[in-house]
């Protein structure tokens, strides 16, 4: 037996779901169980589309343009709660509410505006987790380079949010012959 799966959007589900919802109230079996074949095989399609490489792309995507907008309360939206960070500069681990612990003593921290550009994307999926690799290319301020992002997100109340970051800057080798 093949399976085609397409996108169906989430007006029509809820349509489907009302209508068999109507037809289980008027007790027609046969009916019924056709519909919730139907509908058993079109929601996992629906649900697997929205948790797809190409849809955490987008949301990071959305992410980086929320940081080169400087917008601390829709980058915040991106993230969990328990949100923890490798930063882009090589410091050590921030864990969830460094930014809470920032804001009491006083500090900014070492937030230079970036200007990045990613490259080289890939995602795989597992779940309702996400594992994110890229490239970043451009500047953090006045430094100018490249690099090394892995990040882990999960869908969570259906969208993406960043669980992980971890920015590992590329040095350029230097030949002592």
């Amino acid at each position: 037996m093949v399976f085609l799966y397409f996108e169906l959007p989430c007006s029509i589900l809820v349509h489907l779901a009302n209508y068999m919802y109507q037809i289980i109230k008027h007790h027609k079996p046969k009916t019924m169980k056709s519909l919730l074949f139907i509908f058993t095989m079109l929601l996992p399609s629906y649900v697997s589309i929205a948790q797809s490489g190409e849809s955490l792309k987008e949301r990071i995507q959305d992410h980086y343009k929320a940081i080169h907008s400087d917008s601390a309360e829709q980058v915040q939206a991106h993230h969990l709660d328990e949100f923890s960070l490798f930063p882009w500069y090589g410091g050590a681990l921030l864990e969830s509410g460094f930014q809470e612990t920032a804001e009491k003593m006083g500090t900014q921290g070492p937030w230079p505006q970036p200007n990045v550009i990613m490259k080289h994307f890939n995602a795989q999926i597992y779940d309702n987790v996400g594992l994110a690799t890229f490239y970043l290319e451009g500047k953090y301020g006045e430094v100018f380079g490249l690099w090394r992002v892995s990040a882990v997100w999960v869908w969570d109340d259906g969208t993406w949010k960043e669980a992980h970051h971890h920015e590992s800057r590329l040095m350029n080798l230097v030949s002592i012959d």
